[in-house]
């Protein structure tokens, strides 16, 4: 920040960050006590603050407590740990090379219920040498929703744990980190709208830059970059992001989420686009035909099973595996799915979306909640916010 003219490191503590931070210090007391949740995962957009400020906040929290904290930065291939001794931390640093090291003595006397292992994946790589059937400690992974979260998530199927999903910045969290870097509101506000509230990415002018070129190429399908990809659903996130959808006002995080179009800039393409097009008998899945095969170029869902009554018969032969094909959408496309004639729903969805584009307000969102999506699938798309 020195060139902000600020001295040492600003750490922002969004609110959202300090909900999620209690709520998993009280599902460490109760596994302390004999709790089956030993893993919460921290989901969210890339470059909103979970490696640095969500940890900064989560670790302060316990130095206030005198517990013992772990910190694996699987980039660094490095694991810190901080214990209280005669009343002060003091901090041991050593390298993670294998998957061995959960076995080492240096590990092994840290170790416990009580103590806290804080994991911050790297791209490519996940959670790495992580081996939970080796650790006993209460353990938090933070996560961008890609392959770093997927992977982690066989890694610890076998055991009960518990997945959040925060949201990217506000408009007045902007603002205030405007204000602390003596930077233009203005300035931030344009970022921030074309980001989609990425602080990694609207905070630095080359950084915004970067971001304005990769969002080109992925619009037009000529570079993805970095991805979302939950599910079955996997997509640029230049263009997506993923957001909680909690059921309580009051909360900022939830376990739940859609998967929403990033802001102005590509609800302005995406507007463009339906105003050059004229459609007639619009139902839910051609909605979404019509957004995944035309709107965003390229767009790919991976296959899942159906139940056979449901299943095109000339596409979908005897015991076929599925598993790893992906179901494109060019404009011929006659896939079937639970989306094709729902009785009741065509109706109402093809007004949705016309009244959407009209008045380019309103939330647009393809499938409307409680209307099964392509493939089956029981998260509804949200196109935009």
């Amino acid at each position: 920040m020195m060139d902000k003219g600020i001295k040492g490191i600003v750490t922002f503590g969004r609110k959202c960050f300090v909900q999620v931070v209690g709520y998993f210090r009280k599902l460490r007391e109760e596994y302390i006590g004999g709790g089956i949740i030993q893993i919460c995962t921290l989901a969210g957009q890339s470059g909103i603050g979970k490696s640095l400020a969500f940890s900064q906040i989560y670790m302060r929290e316990a130095f206030i407590q005198g517990e013992k904290v772990a910190f694996y930065s699987v980039r660094e291939d490095t694991i810190y740990l901080f214990r209280m001794e005669d009343g002060k931390y003091t901090c041991q640093q050593a390298e993670v090379n294998d998957h061995g090291f959960w076995k080492t003595k240096a590990w092994k006397t840290f170790d416990g219920r009580s103590a806290h292992l804080i994991i911050d994946p790297a791209p490519s790589q996940g959670h790495k040498y992580f081996k939970v059937h080796l650790v006993e400690a209460f353990v938090v992974y933070l996560t961008s929703p890609n392959s770093e979260l997927s992977n982690f998530e066989k890694e610890i199927r076998d055991l009960t744990w518990k997945r959040f999903f925060v949201p990217t910045l506000a408009i007045e969290e902007s603002k205030v980190i405007a204000t602390e870097l003596k930077e233009s509101q203005s300035v931030f506000l344009e970022r921030f709208q074309r980001t989609g509230g990425q602080l990694r990415d609207f905070i630095w002018k080359d950084r915004y830059e970067h971001f304005k070129a990769c969002q080109y190429n992925a619009w037009a399908g000529v570079q993805t970059g970095e991805y979302v990809h939950l599910g079955d659903l996997k997509v640029s996130s230049r263009i997506f992001s993923d957001q909680p959808s909690p059921t309580d006002e009051t909360l900022l995080y939830s376990e739940k989420y859609v998967i929403v179009a990033q802001r102005e800039w590509v609800k302005s393409k995406i507007f463009q686009v339906y105003a050059a097009k004229h459609f007639k008998n619009f139902t839910g899945l051609d909605g979404e035909k019509w957004f995944f095969a035309k709107t965003y170029k390229g767009c790919k869902l991976l296959a899942r099973r159906l139940p056979k009554n449901l299943a095109d018969a000339k596409k979908k032969k005897k015991n076929d595996d599925r598993e790893n094909k992906v179901h494109e959408f060019p404009a011929d496309s006659t896939l079937k799915t639970f989306s094709d004639g729902v009785e009741g729903q065509i109706d109402k969805c093809r007004k949705h979306i016309k009244q959407v584009a009209e008045d380019q307000k309103a939330e647009l969102t393809v499938c409307p909640t409680n209307y099964p999506a392509i493939d089956g699938a029981t998260n509804c798309r949200t196109l935009c916010d």
